[in-house]
């Protein structure tokens, strides 16, 4: 752009000329002034066009640099595994006391429970007990459910489907419902057992019986 000074002078000049002089003069000017704008205009613009072209370039690399998250994965089951090589799978949201007792080598018991608010099978119970070293007859028994183990406190009151071999009973109690299964494995009998509230067990009894599936003798 002409500067202040620049600019008084052409009009100096302008005014000591003719009129018609003066148009022409007036027109100088202003193509003075268009062509110093142009000029200035031709050092801006590539300027500004680099600078938007650097941002948006920064841009781009930060959106390529932030990771997407992916989506969340769903709870893993709840996995114990004992040193007799016992495995016992529960649902994900299980919470709650778990104990197992196998100091004697001829009895060993585990128990599982849920109390974890608000899951689907709260109060719901898993029970295991192993024997080992009976004689025949009473092995036999125990394969047929007759013995005073594995039940828990509850009584038998029928036949029943069970996800794994063995043979499988329902069982109640006081407040309680569910399926005890007694099986062998090797030279060790296991009586498997679980249990519910009574309401639980009516409305979700399907899945209370599918907590057996989890269990994996050794």
């Amino acid at each position: 752009m002409p500067s202040l000074s620049t600019l008084a002078l052409l009009a100096l000049i302008v005014l000591a000329l003719p009129a018609s002089a003066q148009s022409t003069e007036a027109d100088t000017v202003a193509v003075a002034a268009d062509s110093t704008q142009v000029a200035a205009d031709s050092l801006v613009t590539p300027h500004l066009g680099g600078l938007l072209r650097r941002v948006a370039a920064d841009m781009a690399e930060a959106q390529a640099e932030t990771p997407v998250p992916g989506p969340i994965p769903p709870p893993a089951p709840i996995l114990h595994v004992f040193g007799s090589g016992l495995r016992v799978t529960l649902p994900p949201g299980w919470d709650g006391p778990a104990i197992a007792s196998e100091g004697d080598p001829g009895h060993a018991t585990y128990a599982f429970q849920n109390t974890a608010t608000g899951h689907p099978l709260v109060g719901a119970s898993v029970r295991l007990e192993r024997v080992s070293g009976l004689n025949p007859l009473l092995r036999e028994r125990w394969l047929r459910g007759q013995t005073t183990h594995g039940y828990n406190g509850t009584r038998p009151v029928g036949p029943a489907t069970a996800p794994i071999p063995g043979f499988a009973v329902e069982v109640e109690g006081p407040g309680l419902r569910g399926i005890a299964v007694f099986t062998q494995r090797d030279d060790g009998l296991w009586a498997l057992q679980v249990v519910a509230p009574t309401a639980l067990w009516e409305q979700r009894r399907d899945e209370v019986r599918a907590l057996l599936a989890g269990i994996r003798l050794p």
